[in-house]
Parts: C-alpha cells; structure tokens; sequence
C-alpha cells in the first residue's frame, strides 16, 4: 500500500482497509521511533500550552476579549 499521505475521498471499506495499514504500521514500528515521535508530540503540546497561556495572560489589557479568546 502507498504511505504517502493524499487527501482522497474514500468508501468505508477502503477507509477501513487504509486506517488496519496504518495501524499495523504503527504498531510494529520500533520502540525508539515511538518513544521519540512521543516525547516530540509531549513538547508540542508544551509549547502550544506556553503560548497560550503568554497570550491569554499576558495581553489583558492590549488586546480586545475576544482576540484573547481565540
């Protein structure tokens, strides 16, 4: 099966035939790729919670409600 990634409208049994690939995929990758692919989502959550709280808490008073909402 091709492991590039496409946006492709599909029925249900190829999106299903599509989604065991991948997660067989996965779950015979190595442990050292997983750990590592693990620790990166973990910081990119980090960071995306960082900036988050710098632009809500930060911002207060400069910038409109609702831009500090989004």
């Amino acid at each position: 099966m091709n492991r590039e990634l496409s946006i492709d409208a599909l029925l249900p049994p190829e999106m299903a035939r599509r989604a065991e690939y991948i997660g067989v995929s996965k779950a015979e990758a190595p442990a050292l790729r997983t750990f590592v692919l693990a620790i990166l989502a973990g910081a990119f959550i980090a960071l995306g919670a960082i900036f988050a709280t710098t632009i809500y808490a930060g911002t207060s008073s400069e910038l409109p409600f609702g831009v500090t909402k989004l």
